[in-house]
């Protein structure tokens, strides 16, 4: 799979210390879970005063994909999505494979999975695209000088990510030339969110 997947055999060292497997689809259940929150509707629009903070609903979706099978669970917090998988994975005989769930970072999303999953072996936590996409386009717009040094290091530095290779991803961070940073701080906690 790293043969295939490498761009260049100078890449294929790197994508092998990836602590992230390559995954045979067949053989893992992939979970998408996340927590959703959105502006709560008012129940009439008629004499309601308006506040500068409005009331949020929440609620926690979880999609979960074996071969062409899908499946989609919702509920009010983390812990009921999370006992509902699992009854899920137990009832379906699904416990024999990997569990892949693909998260946004949230730590405490992080933490309930793992509390909840302990004591199975086969698990892993990756961050999903989407997310991570997006982390590195917020920290590099506040880390560097312009949108236009920012693209040009996004565009450098995502392929990497995509591929696994992360130190080199910290690597080029590293060498960013002083003059296209204008806060080094927002930097550094990118190259830390790597590290982690």
């Amino acid at each position: 799979a790293v043969k295939a997947c490498a761009p260049d055999p100078i890449y294929e060292t790197q994508m092998l210390k990836n602590p992230v497997p390559y995954e045979v689809a067949a053989e893992s259940v992939q979970i998408s879970i996340d927590p959703v929150g959105v502006k709560k509707q008012k129940e009439s629009r008629e004499g309601s005063p308006k506040t500068k903070k409005r009331d949020m609903a929440y609620q926690t979706v979880a999609h979960l994909q074996h071969g062409e099978r899908a499946y989609t669970l919702n509920g009010a917090d983390i812990g009921t999505v999370l006992t509902l998988i699992l009854a899920f994975l137990l009832h379906n005989d699904l416990l024999k494979y990997n569990q892949l769930f693909f998260v946004d970072g949230q730590r405490s999303l992080n933490s309930a999975i793992l509390a909840l999953f302990a004591w199975f072996g086969p698990l892993q936590l990756i961050l999903d695209w989407y997310h991570l996409q997006e982390k590195c386009q917020s920290q590099l717009s506040m880390a560097l000088q312009g949108r236009d040094i920012r693209n040009q290091f996004l565009d450098q530095l995502l392929p990497l990510l995509w591929l696994g290779a992360v130190e080199r991803a910290i690597t080029l961070l590293q060498t960013i030339e002083t003059e296209h940073i204008k806060n080094q701080t927002r930097l550094d906690e990118l190259i830390g969110y790597f590290q982690r």
